[in-house]
């Protein structure tokens, strides 16, 4: 009866450290404010309940692009295809976006250079448009997320995981 009574309080005392360690939260990693994302990557579609973005390339500006940077500094360029995810007509303000590199450091794309500017206005069901977003940054900067959140704050924003060959820099 002892060692019955001793077995069972010790499988008492188990289970309930168990479930002590058990139940202690996750921390989630960020901010204490950091907005609810959907995770993607290069060449990947991802969906937030409204847009479908897939982030096709990103690279230094060039010619093409027309900015000028000034001395110390660079434009990083993002392009990515978007489409409207919904059943009935889409009027989505433009994106606020976010570029980060390996230390956290961030820097806000100017919204002057985030096309289409203002509104992707008057989007069909399923139809699509280009994404642009370029970001000035200091030359030594190294991309490893950019973050597009919906300017609403409506929906999830798209948390883009810059891989190691994603990002082509220009040719020095």
């Amino acid at each position: 009866m002892r060692l019955t009574l001793t077995f069972t309080l010790l499988f008492a005392l188990t289970l309930g450290g168990a479930a002590a360690v058990s139940a202690s939260p996750t921390p989630v990693p960020g901010g204490a404010n950091q907005a609810e994302g959907v995770p993607t990557t290069f060449g990947k579609a991802s969906f937030n309940g409204e847009v479908r973005v897939t982030p096709r390339q990103l690279r230094d500006a060039n010619a093409a692009d027309d900015f000028i940077a000034p001395t110390g500094q660079k434009w990083i360029v993002l392009i990515a295809t978007t489409a409207n995810g919904t059943n009935k007509s889409l009027d989505m303000q433009q994106f606020v976006a976010t570029i980060v590199n390996a230390d956290g450091e961030s820097v806000a794309a100017d919204p002057d250079k985030i096309t289409p500017v203002g509104c992707a206005c008057g989007i069909a069901p399923g139809a699509g448009w280009r994404e642009r977003v370029a970001f000035l940054v200091p030359n030594d900067f190294k991309p490893v997320k950019i973050i597009l959140l919906p300017y609403d704050h409506k929906h999830k924003a798209f948390r883009i995981t810059v891989g190691p060959n994603d990002y082509t820099p220009a040719a020095s």
